[in-house]
């Protein structure tokens, strides 16, 4: 839904620190034989953080404020969006005709860039 390029603004949040028993997430994610999930740590480029369960108080705002951090640092704070998902939110709020009118006009301009994209490739 979010097309190619979310992983590089997305942070991975596990739960359950507490099951690491000590050991770092970073550790964890390191010596882990689940290939896919260190694929999936890669593809987002390293941003994970974790959840203790059963944290309260100060201990649950600090992991509140690592999370905040990371999302801060993952292009300085800017929320992912491409053109599929602004549409969907701006449309929320549209009449049906033109809800459709605009997704139709979406589908033709992002047609007609892969057709440029094409030639350009070809050239």
């Amino acid at each position: 839904m979010f097309g190619e390029g979310a992983g590089a603004r997305t942070v991975l949040l596990f739960t359950h620190k507490e099951d690491l028993a000590g050991t770092s997430l970073q550790d964890y994610v390191r010596c882990t034989d689940n290939r896919a999930l260190r694929e999936l740590v890669a593809e987002c480029g390293g941003r994970v953080c974790a959840f203790d369960n059963r944290a309260s108080g100060a201990e649950r705002e600090a992991q509140v404020a690592e999370l905040m951090a990371l999302l801060v640092r993952a292009h300085g704070g800017a929320p992912y969006t491409n053109d599929v998902y602004s549409l969907a939110r701006a449309l929320g709020r549209a009449r049906p005709e033109e809800r459709l009118r605009r997704v139709a006009e979406s589908v033709a301009a992002r047609v007609q860039r892969r057709r440029g994209r094409g030639l350009l490739a070809a050239l």
